[in-house]
């Protein structure tokens, strides 16, 4: 098993050998424990990434949710790929359009 998970059956409150919350089933069937399980995980993949790593990742994940980078995508298929690259480029900035429209 995994650092910090139990198999199913462990309740709120219980710890694996190191005090950590287990990961399991309530006596309902609901998932207990993955707040601090998730908090972990969250903190060792922010220690491992090098700060210009974050920096860019952050300014893609930007361009990503404003859509840029997928008009960037579709001008890059457009411009080299052929008649499908351009078909593909059309539909997508065609969905990204209505996306905008719906949401």
């Amino acid at each position: 098993m995994g650092e910090g998970v139990a198999a199913a059956g462990a309740g709120p409150g219980d710890k694996d050998d190191l005090g950590r919350d287990l990961v399991g089933l309530d006596p309902h069937g609901r998932v207990v424990g993955m707040l601090d399980v998730d908090r972990r995980l969250t903190r060792q993949a922010a220690a491992g990434c090098p700060p210009m790593a974050g920096k860019v990742l952050s300014a893609l994940e930007e361009a990503a949710a404003g859509s840029k980078l997928w008009c960037a995508a579709a001008m890059v298929m457009a411009v080299s790929g052929g008649w499908r690259g351009r078909r593909a480029a059309a539909s997508g900035v065609a969905v990204l359009a209505v996306a905008q429209l719906v949401s």
